[in-house]
């Protein structure tokens, strides 16, 4: 089996064909790097780098070669990866043998030398799952503190692709200069945002603009040109209007012009009395 990604998928037609666009949204930076344990279990072929090779089976093996890394140390037992570079890391997933689940009970892990995460549960992790570690770093260090078979079969430390950002990678960058990689967390720009965007991930429009391009003007009647992001609708009028977009103008009868800015009453100037 081959290890896991993360997509979106796009369909779009041409002249009568459909198309499918396949984009990465995520990135296993832990794949094929390199990699260092605590002594090999005796008597048994499991190398360090069995951890990330792309295999994702659980299956220990009955005979050498074995598919996954195997640890025993003196007097604690460790697996560390080195990522090459420092990323700013989030989601960690982990496939360890499917039985003997006990082996990974009290694991930590750190990134370069501080603390990340924790097994704490009295019950044993399962064959599959994941881990969250706010971290930044290039050292990813899994451990126990004791003389115990360590037995991991895939590590998959995901980062967002470049222009992606957000817990599970969902959300574009959307930069002022177009081909800058934004922040992989917050979606921050150094560059700042485009015209008509604000925000800390520019992705919101700008008060004076309004829908998903932000490319549509509030009313100039609007009170400080300022309107409802998705629909355009006013927050408040100008004196002298009245209506969701402040199109209406209040009646030239009304005392300083001015008038309710939903239904139009006003205080009039003066009255008639019809007989």
């Amino acid at each position: 089996m081959s290890a896991v990604r993360s997509f979106d998928v796009w369909f779009y037609i041409v002249v009568g064909y459909c198309f499918l666009q396949v984009v990465q949204l995520q990135e296993n930076v832990a794949l094929n790097k390199a990699t260092t344990q605590s002594p090999e279990c005796p008597g048994y072929e499991g190398a360090s780098h069995l951890a990330v090779d792309g295999n994702i089976t659980t299956e220990f093996g009955q005979s050498k070669p074995h598919a996954c890394a195997c640890a025993k140390g003196i007097s604690s037992t460790f697996w560390s990866v080195d990522l090459g570079k420092p990323y700013r890391l989030h989601n960690i997933r982990i496939f360890q043998r499917n039985s003997n689940h006990f082996t990974l009970n009290g694991f930590s892990v750190s990134v370069d030398a501080s603390p990340c995460y924790q097994w704490t549960n009295s019950w044993s992790p399962p064959t599959v799952f994941n881990i969250t570690c706010d971290k930044t770093g290039q050292i990813v260090k899994f451990s126990v503190p004791r003389t115990d078979y360590f037995v991991l079969c895939e590590v998959q430390i995901f980062v967002c692709a470049d222009y992606y950002y957000g817990d599970v990678c969902d959300k574009t960058c959307n930069c002022r200069v177009q081909n800058e990689v934004c922040d992989k967390r917050t979606g921050a720009c150094t560059s700042g945002c485009p015209p008509k965007w604000m925000g800390t991930a520019c992705d919101t429009c700008d008060d004076r603009y309004w829908g998903t391009s932000c490319t549509r003007p509030c009313s100039t009647t609007c009170k400080e040109a300022s309107c409802d992001r998705v629909n355009g609708n006013c927050q408040s009028c100008d004196d002298r209007y009245w209506g969701t977009s402040c199109s209406r103008p209040c009646s030239t009868t009304c005392k300083e012009t001015s008038c309710d800015r939903v239904n139009g009453n006003c205080q009039c100037t003066y009255w008639v009395l019809f007989q």
